[in-house]
């Protein structure tokens, strides 16, 4: 009996190994792997799969940190646009020239303007200085404000204001007869003519101080137009 008992279990140690190893397969007798090969199949695009060193994680790691770094933004320089004119010609040559010579890394443009016609209260022309002088103390005596006419045709005489229209003058005349003036006549004083305004798109404070210095200097010359901020 105890024989018996043993060959059984020799049979039966006998079968399972065969089954465990895989020797029974051909007749439906396997059991599942120890690897578990089946799981290799069931992979999904396994080749991208890609093993990197522990040296190239932490470089990884280091640049998304980098990514989220904010970047630093430098700060806006406050800038302003400014205007003059309308100049004629030759102001406008001298302007270019002061520009060009005085601020060469300034930006800047010349836009055609219309310049439209002007009329004058005038006095004049005097054969001499002299005569003038004398009329000057004249509309002194009955507080007539005047400009002497240092230039041009109408040189030597004096100007009692001028007008955009010849209504205005008109006007302006009349007035004058009723302080005293005698001898003041209108006369056109420009046509209308093509003149030109100075832009400067974008001046900071340190260019726009340079800038006031250099115009400044030549503000006489320029008709004393002033700077404006641009429209």
């Amino acid at each position: 009996m105890l024989r018996l008992f043993a060959l059984l279990l020799l049979v039966a140690n006998g079968l399972f190994f065969a089954w465990s190893s895989g020797l029974l397969s051909q007749w439906g007798l396997a059991s599942s792997s120890k690897n578990e090969s089946f799981r290799l199949k069931e992979q999904i695009e396994p080749e991208r799969i890609v093993i990197k060193p522990k040296d190239a994680l932490q470089t990884s790691s280091a640049a998304n940190t980098a990514q989220v770094i904010p970047e630093v933004i430098a700060p806006v320089i406050p800038t302003v646009c400014l205007s003059a004119g309308v100049f004629n010609d030759k102001q406008s040559a001298v302007l270019k020239q002061a520009l060009i010579t005085k601020l060469p890394d300034l930006r800047w443009r010349f836009e055609e303007t219309n310049i439209p016609a002007r009329w004058i209260v005038y006095m004049g022309k005097y054969p001499n200085n002299t005569m003038r002088d004398l009329k000057k103390s004249q509309l002194d005596q009955i507080k007539v404000r005047y400009e002497v006419l240092t230039e041009g045709s109408l040189e030597p005489g004096l100007s009692l204001g001028s007008h955009a229209t010849q209504i205005a003058a008109n006007q302006a005349l009349q007035q004058l007869f009723k302080q005293g003036v005698r001898t003041a006549r209108v006369l056109q004083e420009s046509p209308d003519q093509k003149g030109q305004t100075l832009v400067l798109p974008a001046l900071d404070e340190a260019s726009r101080s340079k800038l006031n210095t250099v115009y400044g200097t030549f503000a006489a010359q320029l008709g004393n137009k002033s700077l404006q901020v641009c429209k």
